[in-house]
């Protein structure tokens, strides 16, 4: 939750050795234990602002693989990137000084997803001036206000994709994009594939 990576690893590896210890080094027991892990964790990535669709998603792939491990190591490494990867998920704040600011803008971002939102909308939400609030998020998150609005549609889109129900069509309108082809180019620029390739290809090559 604080963005503290080697020491969520170091809290990670204490919480493991007292899995084995009392676990006996039964590997199914440990299993269970380790899925229970992965919930403490994401509820952690949730309460630091990560997207609800993409932690239950992630949930649901990483419980699954869970399944099928058949050593303790195997187990190991799983929960290992598994922290690493709704630690992605979350907002890293830790060196932020508008925190507050930026947790409220955030939030509304997250929530607002799936439609059109401006920087003018945002600011409003957090009693800024638009200009100010842009300089100050673009401080913060060292990126521009547009980037980053792009980039949380273009990772949600990236799940939606992968639902075969969904045309692209719906994707996009789900996303709030004014057109297909605006979308197909900032998915191409973020991923460097196109949406159809990523879809086809289940998201696990590159561009092509």
């Amino acid at each position: 939750m604080t963005g503290d990576m080697p020491e969520a690893r170091r809290c990670l590896n204490e919480l493991l050795g007292h899995i084995f210890f009392s676990s006996a080094n039964d590997l199914d027991v440990i299993k269970v234990r380790a899925i229970e892990l992965v919930i403490l964790i994401s509820r952690a990535a949730l309460d630091s602002g990560a997207d609800v669709s993409n932690v239950l998603y992630l949930n649901t792939k990483f419980i699954s693989a869970f399944l099928r491990k058949n050593t303790i190591e195997e187990v190991c490494m799983s929960l290992t990137g598994i922290l690493k990867r709704f630690s992605d998920e979350t907002a890293a704040l830790g060196g932020v000084k508008h925190v507050d600011v930026i947790t409220r803008a955030l939030k509304y971002i997250k929530a607002n997803i799936n439609r059109r939102i401006t920087l003018e909308e945002v600011a409003t939400q957090v009693f800024l001036s638009p200009s100010y609030f842009s300089k100050l998020f673009r401080d913060e998150m060292k990126c521009y206000f547009t980037d980053y609005l792009n980039q949380l549609k273009i990772e949600r889109g990236k799940l939606l994709l992968l639902d075969d129900t969904l045309t692209i069509t719906e994707i996009v309108e789900a996303l709030g994009f004014y057109d297909q082809s605006y979308f197909n180019k900032i998915f191409k620029r973020l991923t460097g594939t196109t949406p159809k390739h990523y879809r086809d290809t289940r998201g696990l090559s590159g561009a092509g």
